[in-house]
């Protein structure tokens, strides 16, 4: 006799998925309704907010992103009524990929940053608990540090930096300098959190978002600060100190775009007593020097023969020559306050002769 296996049971496609759904967030709007003298409010909005929740997945799996996009919210407004802000984030963020699926980039980014924030909440129950637990230790003298470090990190600072990336990195690729600017001040938040959490490398990635981002748009003077900032945290390790001297070079080209000459010319100085490896025998170093004099003779040609002296040596950059386009537009343009423009992307891309 032959063994014949069981049938195998029929996938559900698309359109099952989506009827399982509506019969998931059906269920969930039952459960509102419903009254029991044996269950108080926050169970109802728990059991309405993890139906919600389940409608969600099912919405994703029948591709029907608007509608998983709407239950996630649901269900995040539900765990936030049942007093937990750790539950509603993670609702937050799913409904924040799924409104990505669908092409909806402002609410996505909204989805994050409600994410973000609840994240960074503590929750009322577990910060009531650590401190009650706080003083039971200070009254008996134990040492406390490892438990306001416990309680410090009742937040999930890390999920909430990780919200802020993704959110950060989204508003960044619309390539439009309102967006970006709003990405800076999102990547600035997950700099905070990734420190809070210990994580320099994490933070430092974070660091050179703003500080490219802030050149991107012609914010040259915060984009100098973030370079420099990133220069000296490089100096903190064996590994990252050989980064320094690109992150204080790119400082000073900020300087020198926002048509700073004085300010370049004294973080020079500044920044080759901070890094023996900066000192006026390096390309980079002398790259800088040439600039400042350049800037401060008024003189293009120089700015041009810098550049082209440097090029030879050092391949540059779409990122550098736009900056050194919009230095010699400093010279060109004295009409404008506080530094050139940004150059066009087409510009930069095709790395034009600065002569």
């Amino acid at each position: 006799r032959g063994w014949n296996p069981p049938p195998r049971k029929k996938q559900m496609d698309g359109a099952g998925h989506v009827k399982k759904a509506k019969e998931k967030a059906a269920k969930a709007e039952s459960a509102l309704k419903k009254f029991s003298f044996f269950s108080n409010s926050q169970t109802k909005y728990e059991d309405a907010a993890e139906a919600f929740g389940d409608a969600g997945k099912l919405y994703l799996m029948g591709k029907a992103f608007p509608q998983a996009a709407d239950v996630y919210e649901k269900s995040a407004d539900y765990y936030l009524k049942a007093k937990s802000e750790f539950d509603a984030a993670t609702a937050r963020v799913k409904a924040a990929e799924a409104a990505q699926k669908m092409g909806s980039a402002d609410r996505c980014a909204y989805n994050y940053k409600q994410a973000i924030h609840l994240y960074v909440a503590p929750s009322a129950c577990y910060a009531s608990f650590a401190m009650c637990f706080f003083f039971l230790l200070v009254f008996f003298r134990f040492d406390s540090s490892k438990l306001l470090q416990r309680y410090a990190g009742l937040g999930k600072s890390a999920m909430a930096a990780g919200a802020a990336k993704k959110c950060a990195e989204l508003l960044e690729s619309e390539n439009e300098p309102t967006a970006q600017a709003q990405a800076i001040e999102i990547y600035k938040e997950a700099i905070d959190l990734y420190d809070a959490e210990n994580r320099p490398q994490a933070a430092n990635s974070a660091r050179e978002k703003v500080a490219t981002l802030s050149a991107a748009i012609g914010s040259y003077e915060e984009a100098s600060a973030a370079f420099e900032d990133l220069g000296k945290q490089a100096l903190q390790t064996n590994l990252g100190k050989f980064n320094a001297k690109k992150w204080f070079t790119n400082s000073v080209l900020c300087a020198l775009a926002r048509d700073d000459s004085v300010k370049a010319r004294n973080k020079l100085l500044e920044f080759g007593s901070l890094d023996y490896s900066f000192d006026a025998s390096t390309r980079d170093h002398q790259l800088c020097t040439a600039l400042v004099e350049a800037v401060d003779n008024h003189d293009p040609d120089a700015i041009a023969q810098a550049a082209a002296d440097y090029d030879k040596v050092k391949k540059l950059d779409p990122w550098m020559t736009k900056v050194l386009l919009a230095i010699k537009a400093t010279i060109h343009e004295d009409e404008l306050q506080g530094g050139a423009a940004p150059p066009d992307d087409d510009d930069a891309e095709d790395l034009p002769d600065l002569t």
